[in-house]
Formats: C-alpha cells, sequence, structure tokens
C-alpha cells in the first residue's frame, strides 16, 4: 500500500513537472509570437507618420533605436533591409536614454527607462512607443496596449504635433484611445 502511494506521488510530481516545462514553453511562444508582432506594429508605424522635411529629404535615412527591450532586436533586425518612402531603416540598440538624438524612432519597453526617454524627446521629432497605457498618457507618442489576446495602440496625439510628426488619419481611426 505504502509502495503505490509514493508510485501515485511521483507519477503525480512527474505530470506537473511535464506540464510546467509545456506551459513555460508556451510562455516563450507567447513571448516570441509577441515580439515579431510588435516589430511588425513598429515598422507599419513608420508608414503613416510622416517627419518633418529635414528628417524625410536626410540621405540618414530613418533610425530605429530600441532600449531595454529585450528579445525584440531579432524580429527588428528584420526591417533594417527595407525602406518607407524611399528612406533606408537601420537599427539601433541603445545603451542609454541619453543616445536618443541619433533616432527617429525609439521604442522603449522598460518603465524605468521610458520617462527618461519621454523627456529627452520633447519636441525633437522623435516617434516614441512604449509598453502600456500609461506611456501615451505621461507623453509618449504611441502606446502598445495588451487587451486581452490582443495588442492595441494609443496615441498621444498632442505630444505627436510637439514633435512636428504627422500622424495619418487612417493610423488615428485604427488607435485604441486618441489623446
Amino acid at each position: 500500500m505504502k509502495r503505490s502511494i509514493s508510485k501515485g506521488i511521483v507519477n503525480s510530481l512527474g505530470w506537473l513537472l511535464l506540464l510546467a516545462t509545456g506551459l513555460s514553453y508556451a510562455a516563450v511562444t507567447i513571448a516570441s509570437d509577441d515580439t515579431k508582432l510588435k516589430a511588425a506594429f513598429i515598422f507599419n508605424f513608420t508608414k503613416y507618420v510622416t517627419w518633418p522635411p529635414e528628417v524625410e529629404q536626410s540621405n540618414a535615412g530613418l533610425k530605429i533605436c530600441f532600449l531595454g527591450a529585450d528579445g525584440i532586436d531579432e524580429d527588428l533586425g528584420r526591417l533594417s533591409q527595407r525602406q518607407v518612402r524611399s528612406m533606408n531603416l537601420s537599427l539601433i540598440e541603445l545603451k542609454s536614454t541619453h543616445e536618443i538624438d541619433r533616432c527617429q524612432l525609439v521604442y522603449v519597453m522598460s518603465p524605468e527607462l521610458a520617462k527618461g526617454v519621454i523627456n529627452l524627446a520633447e519636441k525633437k521629432a522623435i516617434l516614441t512607443i512604449g509598453d502600456g497605457e500609461e506611456f501615451a498618457d505621461r507623453g509618449g507618442v504611441i502606446a502598445l496596449v495588451r487587451e486581452g489576446d490582443r495588442i492595441r495602440f494609443d496615441i498621444n496625439l498632442t505630444r505627436a504635433k510637439q514633435s512636428r510628426l504627422q500622424i495619418s488619419s487612417k493610423l488615428l481611426q485604427l488607435g485604441r484611445k486618441v489623446l
């Protein structure tokens, strides 16, 4: 009797371990899908945002920067081979918030770094994109917001105008919330 109880416990623990392993694999898959989806959003935003003429007409291209965004570099890296309105896209991983002057678009995933990016980007032609509803509320231009199993976005149009960015009415219509 004692032996069958022990065997039952071992079997139960084995199933729990297998289930936990499967769940962690599923979590990794979901996280991977999230980064691919966010990279697609970021690329598509570049199609519907117009930067001031000095940016659009420069030969430097459009620099997409990311900060505190672990795991998205590979998915964003695929964008560096593309063009938007004849501007070549290039990808830069920033080490510090103080490097954002090199960028026309900054994606920041970390809430701890978001405030610094928002403050430094004020009145500069930089499209700031971050995670969470509060990003747009605090002055970021576009916030990626999770709604159930979907990712939506909020747009801070006031901040976009202060940054001399024009956002297409098509993108504004797709936004979850426009501030």
